[in-house]
């Protein structure tokens, strides 16, 4: 769920991620978005850099104000950077980046075989 209440939210990250914001989870973190925003945006640590692929002008208009204080760098997709799948197996993830830098089939290798990977019976 992630959040302010999340446990993981003890961890001193280098980075932090915020993906898109919807009305899930609301018996937890509110009913609203801005309610659920303010939930979200308690993992934003002070300088340390937010990620979010948020798209609502609200929401984007929150976090900023929150990383502000907290005195973070926002980046936001689609409009400080963007990303596309060039190339896909159970191996590896190929992408082009386009940010601050720009890479061209910047190869991510898996940490495992996924093609391996089976499911126990329970």
């Amino acid at each position: 769920m992630g959040g302010r209440l999340d446990a993981t939210n003890i961890l001193n990250p280098e980075v932090t991620v915020i993906t898109g914001i919807g009305l899930d989870h609301r018996e937890f973190l509110g009913n609203s978005i801005s309610d659920i925003t303010f939930e979200k945006a308690g993992i934003i640590k002070s300088g340390v850099p937010l990620v979010t692929a948020a798209r609502d002008e609200d929401v984007i208009k929150q976090l900023s104000g929150i990383a502000c204080e907290r005195n973070s760098e926002i980046h936001i997709y689609g409009r400080d950077f963007s990303g596309a799948i060039t190339d896909m197996d159970d191996r590896h993830i190929s992408i082009d980046y386009n940010g601050y830098r720009h890479y061209s089939n910047l190869m991510l290798p898996f940490p495992v075989n996924i093609s391996s990977i089976t499911c126990a019976p329970q």
